[in-house]
């Protein structure tokens, strides 16, 4: 397999964008294709295609009444119902108030043989701290993938 990942997000308010833009500049840099998805104006037909041959998933939405927004939901009930052979996943996200995006996927990826390799979930806009979060997980994609 190439050494690629898929990244499938939707962002609010900008934040989940933000982590999302600062992996696929990490991972660009490494030498990995990135291909990036904008769950509210792809066709889910594209990412389901996609998935077929990208090992790793990256799954970047916020946290919207307790859960996943629910075109992320979507996507990621997608990777189950499919039955993708992606065998590592990341998750990026934010919230408001409360957060409950991060609980969600975990429950979507019950039963599948996906590996989380790791979750930045921050309240507000990233700081730091996420950014340095979001590299760490760069490298470990980019060892994952050899």
């Amino acid at each position: 397999m190439e050494r690629k990942v898929l990244v499938a997000y939707v962002t609010m308010w900008g934040s989940t964008g933000k982590l999302v833009n600062a992996l696929k500049e990490a991972l660009v840099k490494k030498g990995v294709i990135v291909n990036m998805f904008d769950l509210t104006a792809s066709d889910i037909g594209d990412v389901a295609k996609e998935l077929v041959d990208s090992p790793v998933l990256v799954v970047g939405a916020p946290t919207v009444l307790s859960g996943m927004h629910p075109v992320g939901a979507y996507a990621a009930l997608l990777v189950k119902t499919l039955r993708a052979p992606t065998k590592h996943a990341v998750m990026l996200t934010s919230h408001g108030w409360s957060g409950g995006a991060v609980r969600q996927l975990q429950s979507f990826l019950e039963g599948t043989k996906i590996e989380v390799l790791g979750v930045v979930d921050v309240k507000g806009p990233p700081k730091e701290a996420e950014y340095a979060k979001v590299l760490e997980l760069a490298e470990k994609i980019v060892e994952k993938l050899g």
